[in-house]
């Protein structure tokens, strides 16, 4: 029998008001390092282990600086009201 791997996947909203922040967020989900617009760094890279891989599935025509999760983020929050 072949290696199994279990695949999560979990939606919810990000309230900053709740003292959340997307940027955080997507650092967690992604084991990565990311940077807000107001200079705060999120670092979650010490659990790149138990990271299988993630996307960002853009539509036709999207802006090139979509791809970068960071960016997408930022600019995401930027846009909040």
């Amino acid at each position: 029998m072949g290696k199994r791997q279990l695949f999560h996947v979990q939606f919810g909203v990000v309230q900053r008001s709740a003292g959340n922040h997307a940027v955080k967020v997507a650092a967690y989900q992604m084991c990565s390092k990311l940077e807000a617009a107001d200079g705060q760094r999120f670092n979650f890279a010490r659990k790149r282990s138990e990271h299988i891989g993630g996307m960002i599935m853009l539509p036709d025509g999207a802006p090139e600086w979509a791809a970068d999760a960071g960016e997408l983020w930022r600019q995401t929050e930027a846009s909040e009201r």
